[in-house]
């Protein structure tokens, strides 16, 4: 019933990746999809070529440095999706999406999380600030992102667009967002263990998917007054600058980024 895909590079990892997921799926049907990825490809890529191979209808998009807590999590997750409008779900993702090239999360009143981060201690990282089953959001983090087979055929990963190993998730999931719900659910936990680093690879992916989306930034899966949109715009502004500053970007492109993203409102507001 799960196709699940994984774009790897490292054995010991996808050893106990699939230890870990035979283990815990429950007693269900599943396929699990090796891409052999060491910089062969963009992950856009590598997850479209294994949902192509795919054999079942429900596929998974996880990373291999992941190991299932959750015992039975497969008929959980297919629960889920069986829902006419679910689209995706995920682990941890964000109900807004600003208008600058930055992360899905940058602040913790959009964000929602269910998820053990290996690196920080056991304890679970829990945004759920409602106390809901599942949020609905419009951006999800790429480490864990379900979704069906006839959804990935109308919103394919963009490989020609996102030919590296960032911003797929968000380009991903604002996609399946325009039309149908996206979740992140607080019932499948998993432990990841490393965390990504905002590089200029990282950021100018971010750009790129802005620029993109362009149309629709900022985006809410909430209405939200014209103060709350610059509170949150001002953050993701000054976050900004500090990713620009923190990849050596020349003055020349820091003024070309800034005056192309930014507007008046949003610098008076961080000063």
């Amino acid at each position: 019933m799960i196709s699940i895909i994984v774009s790897s590079y490292q054995e010991v990892n996808f050893k106990n990746f699939s230890e870990s997921v035979k283990n815990t799926i429950g007693n269900i049907p599943y396929e699990i999809i090796r891409i052999w990825n060491p910089k062969l490809m963009g992950v856009c890529e590598a997850y479209n070529k294994g949902a192509e191979q795919a054999n079942y209808d429900y596929l998974l998009f996880v990373h291999e440095d992941v190991l299932f807590i959750t015992k039975n999590w497969g008929n959980t997750l297919l629960n889920h999706l069986k829902d006419k409008m679910t689209g995706a779900i995920g682990v941890a993702g964000s109900t807004y999406k600003s208008m600058y090239p930055v992360g899905w999360c940058m602040n913790q009143k959009i964000g929602r999380m269910y998820i053990r981060q290996g690196d920080i201690g056991k304890d679970d990282d829990i945004i759920n600030p409602y106390n809901e089953l599942k949020s609905k959001v419009c951006c999800l983090d790429g480490v864990f992102i379900a979704t069906k087979r006839e959804i990935w055929l109308e919103y394919k990963f963009d490989q020609s667009l996102l030919q590296g190993y960032h911003s797929y998730d968000i380009d991903f999931s604002l996609s399946v967002s325009q039309k149908y719900d996206v979740f992140v659910i607080y019932d499948i936990l998993i432990l990841h263990f490393p965390r990504g680093s905002a590089n200029k690879e990282w950021l100018d992916s971010a750009i790129a998917i802005n620029d993109k989306w362009k149309d629709k930034l900022p985006f809410s899966i909430n209405t939200l007054t014209a103060k709350k949109q610059r509170e949150y715009d001002s953050i993701c502004f000054g976050s900004f600058v500090c990713y620009l500053k923190k990849n050596n970007y020349t003055k020349y492109k820091m003024v070309y980024y800034l005056v192309k993203h930014t507007s008046l409102n949003n610098i008076l507001d961080f000063y």
